[in-house]
């Protein structure tokens, strides 16, 4: 049975680009990194700036974790809906295409392949978990493994690694709505 659901795009503006250190400063700020592996349709080795920060749009608060290589390229967004952060421990990763309204259980995940001005491929989340070392005002830390799903077919990959985002280096992360493809 085929099903429409809504896709949650995220454009992210970070401040800074990333760095390759633990450093802080204008290449890296607070210190936020992240390190991933991508494989399946396509086959990557990711690091980058995280950060996170709680944001209203159209009404819908969201808890959002950003992971974007320098230049903006590569962007992983981590969305839990109701706007708080979380506490520590394993949460898993709700399927964009058949979950419909999204579950403040969940988090929910949109990998944009390429730059937000050009994309190559967008996956959406199917399944996988989420778990939360630290979570501070300051710092959330964790892990990913998780399998998502390309919206222009059945490609699929999956994304291993670990985070460790700051908050406050998002200036601005909005949410826009748009129909997911039907079915799977």
């Amino acid at each position: 049975m085929s099903r429409t659901s809504s896709l949650v795009l995220a454009g992210l503006v970070l401040l800074g680009a990333c760095g390759d250190d633990d450093s802080t400063g204008p290449d890296n700020p607070g210190g936020s990194s992240y390190e991933l592996t991508v494989e399946g349709a396509l086959t990557a080795d990711l690091e980058g700036t995280a950060a996170f920060a709680v944001v209203t749009d159209e009404g819908i608060t969201s808890f959002g974790i950003a992971l974007t290589e320098a230049g903006g390229a590569n962007t992983i967004v981590l969305e839990r809906v109701g706007g708080t952060r979380p506490g520590t421990g394993t949460y898993d990763v709700g399927d964009l295409n058949a979950d419909g309204e999204q579950d403040p259980a969940k988090f929910y995940a949109a990998f944009v392949a390429g730059t937000s001005q050009n994309p190559t491929d967008v996956y959406v989340s199917v399944s996988g978990t989420v778990t939360i070392s630290k979570s501070t005002s300051d710092e959330v830390k964790g892990t990913i493994e998780m399998t998502l799903v390309g919206l222009q077919g059945e490609d699929e990959v999956t994304i291993a690694g670990e985070f460790d985002a700051r908050g406050g280096a998002v200036t601005e992360l909005s949410v826009a709505r748009a129909p997911a493809r039907a079915g799977r």
